[in-house]
């Protein structure tokens, strides 16, 4: 083969499926209908606004989806030779068939060295009398359940972490769209139509199979967006001529994101039964309500940040040597496979940085002769400040044994500017960011699944965001009407005194929250809101995002995890208050 099965298997993960689809495969077998591909599209993609483990489960699965129909060609010998212009015919006969899906998505090198792999894995069952049934795998554990049920018209998902599940009708008029745009015949007339080369033979699982390659970006551009490159490998059994694995590596255009997809354990025309397809809901799983879009903010709140506008030119600090540390990044690469990896690797680098405390007093000299800090305006200040809070980013961020002097001195600088303007609220906002841009809410206790809590930053947010809240409370009794971040900083307490377990002050600044929503034009997010009040009340912590990193890609929603809602992290990333989304997302309340 052109790139060895061995490596391709090490890469995606060579996990076993559980044993019960093992069981379930070899009693019955299914295939992916003509429907696969867009009701993936319709039943979760609604679902990745509202869920971090859906959006990690199911985007792959809709690319999986669409790819798999690509790759269900047959094939049979003409002599000693695959005849692949015959396969769109051959495999139209094949009404059934259960095939594993498994893909990795690779970001980086990264600054500091580090290469970033998200894996998944998905079953998928497909029976043309009955439906199409797919299960992703996250960690071995089954997390997402989608059923395409024609006969129904009802599309199903079920997300098992969350113990919830959506329905959502399908109209005939889009069935049969859907079964035009993803025929097997038109989708394998598509691949075919593209150049490829011969790869000749070689044995998969000690199956003798001969194979083709792709380099055609174009050539699945009706299923998925664009893409800069794609390369895409067929191997079919020479005795059956049906698939036994495919190969497929692309990257979409303006992505740095590659993606590897491997599909195989292909089982063809098999019996199959109804009860594979019977979603079987647990009892204790809740049903995702469908709500009309909320009402968006008013046009007055769009801002995130109000009052000052730091966007005076910002200083020169690219020669600029803090502690001695110098930024070094030529180093080798390190894979780090999911969430978990990513967080370990975090705690692990930030336990080699000195303490704030240690160091904070030498760092402030060293600023004050180097940036002459006594001659700058409080404009200025903070302008530094922010340079400096990039300049920890750009170095590595959390991820980085040398970015820390640069995030501790824009804290310096926003305490200081704290100091000299306690009143204003938009510095202090920015000293909350820079403390949680160093510091992290919890991190786990070595060689252990067990999780330490920052208390210090903890007790510290909270007295910022606590004396701000006074200060909001007494302006809007004295006539000011609240504000898009007057909401950001009560929620941020909220949370922050559930953390302590203050559960009664929590609840206190809920219900303000809740009473001034019609006047600050925050009811796009009331679902939330009320279902942290009754958290609250059962003596239960809450969370709900208020923010989205438009312009970031995976693994940043990992990278810059363990935060508060308000957290935006480098300015490249673009965070933006989900109500502002072009896709204006409905709150569940989950």
């Amino acid at each position: 083969m052109n790139r060895n099965i061995e490596e391709i298997l090490k890469e995606i993960g060579d996990k076993d499926v559980p044993a019960e689809v093992h069981k379930i495969a070899e009693e019955t077998s299914g295939k992916f209908s003509k429907t696969l591909m867009q009701s993936r599209k319709i039943v979760l993609w609604q679902s990745i606004t509202k869920s971090r483990i859906t959006k990690l489960a199911a985007a792959a699965v809709v690319i999986i989806a669409v790819l798999v129909g690509v790759y269900r060609f047959g094939g049979f010998i003409d002599g000693t030779s695959v005849a692949w212009a015959g396969l769109a015919e051959r495999v139209e006969q094949i009404d059934t068939f259960i095939c594993r899906m498994r893909q990795a998505e690779t970001s980086g090198p990264k600054y500091e060295g580090f290469e970033f792999v998200s894996k998944k894995e998905s079953v998928g069952y497909h029976s043309l009398e009955y439906g199409v049934r797919v299960d992703s795998y996250m960690n071995g554990e089954l997390s997402i359940s989608s059923y395409t049920l024609p006969a129904e018209k009802v599309l199903i998902g079920i997300i098992h972490p969350a113990k919830q599940y959506e329905r959502i009708p399908l109209e005939e008029a889009k069935l049969k769209e859907m079964d035009t745009k993803v025929d097997p015949r038109w989708i394998v007339k598509k691949f075919m139509s593209a150049e490829y080369k011969d790869l000749g033979r070689d044995r998969i699982e000690g199956i003798d199979v001969e194979g083709i390659e792709i380099n055609d970006p174009k050539v699945l551009e009706d299923s998925l967006p664009p893409i800069e490159s794609l390369v895409g490998r067929l191997w079919v059994d020479v005795e059956t001529g049906l698939p036994v694995w495919v190969e497929v590596e692309f990257i979409p255009r303006g992505s740095i994101v590659r993606t590897t997809m491997v599909i195989d354990q292909f089982q063809w025309n098999v019996d199959l039964s109804s009860d594979v397809f019977e979603p079987n809901i647990p009892a204790d799983y809740t049903l995702m309500p469908r709500h009309e879009p909320s009402r968006p903010l008013a046009q007055k709140q769009e801002s995130v940040v109000e009052g000052e506008a730091w966007d005076m030119e910002s200083p020169d600090l690219e020669s600029l040597n803090l502690l001695g540390v110098q930024i070094d990044l030529s180093k080798s690469t390190v894979p780090l496979v999911g969430m978990n990896q990513i967080w370990r690797a975090q705690d692990e680098i930030m336990s080699t940085w000195p303490s704030y405390s240690e160091v904070r007093e030498q760092l402030y000299e060293e600023l004050r002769v180097k940036l002459d800090l006594d001659t700058l305006s409080n404009e200025q200040l903070v302008a530094t400040a922010v340079a400096l809070r990039e300049k920890f980013w750009e170095a590595g961020g959390c991820l980085s044994e040398v970015s820390y002097p640069y995030g501790y001195s824009a804290r310096i600088l926003f305490e200081i500017a704290h100091d000299q303007n306690p009143e204003n609220m938009t510095i202090t906002d920015e000293l909350v960011e820079t403390v949680q841009s160093i510091e992290l809410a919890w991190t786990y206790e070595a060689d252990s699944d067990e999780k330490i809590r920052n208390i210090t930053l903890r007790d510290s947010l909270i007295e910022l965001r606590s004396a701000q809240f006074k200060q909001i409370e007494g302006e809007v009794e004295q006539g000011r009407v609240p504000t898009w971040e007057d909401f950001v900083r009560a929620n941020d307490l909220a949370i922050l005194l559930s953390i302590a377990d203050d559960y009664e002050s929590a609840l206190e600044v809920i219900e303000w929250i809740i009473k001034e929503a019609d006047r600050g034009g925050w009811t796009a997010y009331m679902k939330p809101i009320k279902y942290t009040r009754r958290r609250f009340n059962e003596g239960k912590r809450s969370y709900y995002n208020i923010l989205r990193r438009t312009k970031s890609e995976f693994p940043e929603e990992f990278r810059h995890g363990r935060r508060l809602p308000s957290f935006k992290g480098p300015n490249k990333l673009g965070a933006t208050p989900v109500h502002l989304l072009e896709s204006n997302p409905v709150w569940t309340g989950t």
